[in-house]
């Protein structure tokens, strides 16, 4: 009788405790569910490993340049570049611009990771992301940002002769455009004359014919409203 009574204690506490178990899970969860996708970028090195540089760690911005577009051209007295520090964002309002902002740094070969959204949905959002750029814009390499000019490569290169040539790789791939208000990742790799466009985990372009071997790494503003929430550089030996 004693075995019986202290067998069915246990048995009790065992399915309380499971009870309990599965209502903190299910609390935990509708919590997570409640407050939505995180807008917020993880840190660097979590995102894909170890290496990666935050280029927004200087929430400032002194770390950036605006080039007006095109150059030589006045640039606009109001900044449509501003920094969330809440939810760790780099903003632009786009209205009325079109210009290039540049990390003030040179960067020879190596990965540039942009994670990007368009605000709302615009009829016809246009941006950029750029590697290999001067300020001057003598050289400048761009994947548009625009469903008509998604997963292409262009700008000026250096011809053979040394002298600047306009160019223009690859095919639209419209397709690879999340929707909006979903965040879009880019990726640039540029190893050598090798430069190569990653939208969304599929490869865009494949582009072996870059002859600027070190410049800048940039974003552009061109009357669309956009959010970043990483821009990051890995260095590749």
């Amino acid at each position: 009788m004693m075995r019986s009574t202290v067998f069915a204690h246990l048995l009790c506490l065992t399915l309380v405790g499971f009870g309990l178990t599965l209502a903190t899970r299910a609390a935990s969860a509708g919590a997570k569910a409640a407050s939505g996708p995180t807008t917020q970028a993880a840190d660097p090195a979590a995102i894909t490993g170890t290496g990666w540089l935050d280029l927004l760690e200087d929430v400032t911005l002194e770390d950036w340049i605006r080039v007006p577009l095109p150059p030589g051209s006045p640039l606009s007295a109001r900044n449509p570049w501003s920094y969330d520090r809440s939810a760790r964002t780099l903003s632009c309002d786009g209205t009325g611009s079109d210009e290039i902002f540049l990390h003030r740094t040179l960067r020879s070969d190596g990965v540039l990771r942009v994670e990007w959204r368009f605000v709302g949905a615009p009829a016809n959002p246009n941006a950029g992301i750029f590697i290999r750029t001067k300020a001057d814009k003598s050289v400048w390499f761009e994947s548009r940002l625009s469903p008509d000019g998604l997963g292409t490569l262009y700008g000026v290169n250096l011809g053979r002769d040394g002298k600047p040539k306009r160019f223009a790789y690859g095919t639209r791939r419209p397709a690879l455009l999340h929707k909006p208000e979903e965040w879009n990742v880019t990726e640039f790799t540029s190893v050598g004359t090798r430069l190569i466009l990653k939208l969304n985990g599929t490869v865009a372009a494949d582009w072996n014919d870059c002859n600027v071997p070190e410049a800048q790494v940039g974003i552009r503003s061109d009357g669309t409203a956009i959010e970043f929430r990483a821009i990051l550089f890995k260095p590749v030996p």
